[in-house]
């Protein structure tokens, strides 16, 4: 009895993992199929996630977001906007959006 209750246990943790990674997906294809350029942050200032249209877009060499760290990405990302209030702006009104939830690295 006790078996079968461990079995039971691990193919509802199987499937839980299964449906999770499904979803992971399919967020991961709409992330790069996505017309817009996205990055996500973390708290910590480390690349989460980015799409290849940010890379495009940025003219990034894909090897400095690959790296994982953001400041140099965003210097790089600073020095080509006309006009840097306008980036300020639109970064403090996505930020606190964006730390609301905890994504895991793909």
């Amino acid at each position: 009895m006790m078996v079968t209750e461990n079995i039971r246990d691990i193919t509802k943790r199987k499937q839980e993992e299964e449906e999770r990674e499904f979803k992971n997906l399919i967020l991961s294809n709409q992330q790069e199929t996505s017309i817009d350029g996205i990055l996500l942050v973390d708290e910590n200032n480390g690349i989460i996630s980015f799409n290849r249209r940010f890379v495009e877009l940025w003219d990034i060499p894909p090897e400095l977001v690959e790296a994982g760290d953001d400041a140099p990405v965003l210097k790089l990302v600073t020095s080509k906007v006309a006009d840097r209030e306008v980036l300020d702006e639109l970064n403090r009104r996505n930020i606190p959006r964006a730390r609301m939830g905890r994504f895991p690295r793909p």
